[in-house]
């Protein structure tokens, strides 16, 4: 991939991204990185480029002139996989996407207690509430 095209996700990411923890059926939480637009090739294309799914809903209570969604959504390995290739290029969100690495990387390390994983959880909603940057 080449560098123009990461930096360009990135770009787009930083305005229409988000990066969360989503906890599973088991209770252990995992990294989700999802864009929504309206623009399908866009999300496609993150798919193409990075993996992941994608899902289209009407937004807007469906109101007629309100154009679909498309959802592109990468979770664990896929998720973190994506955030260190467009790392470099992000702005807005790279407070979060270095809390979610710094995460993963105590993860593999060693087992973490349910109030360290709650404590990430909730810093990374705050960054994502106050826009830092």
């Amino acid at each position: 991939m080449k560098k123009i095209d990461l930096a360009y996700s990135a770009g787009i990411f930083d305005g229409e991204g988000c990066i969360t923890f989503q906890r599973s059926k088991s209770h252990k939480q995992s990294v989700m990185v999802q864009l929504t637009n309206t623009n399908e090739w866009i999300v496609h294309q993150f798919k193409f480029w990075f993996g992941g799914s994608v899902t289209c809903f009407q937004h807007g209570g469906g109101v007629k002139n309100w154009k679909p969604c498309w959802r592109w959504q990468g979770h664990g390995e896929t998720g973190i996989r994506f955030i260190k290739l467009v790392l470099p290029y992000l702005r807005l969100k790279k407070p979060q996407a270095d809390l979610v690495i710094a995460f993963q990387e105590l993860k593999r390390k060693k087992d973490m207690t349910d109030v360290l994983e709650e404590a990430n959880k909730i810093r990374l909603s705050h960054l994502n509430k106050r826009g830092v940057r």
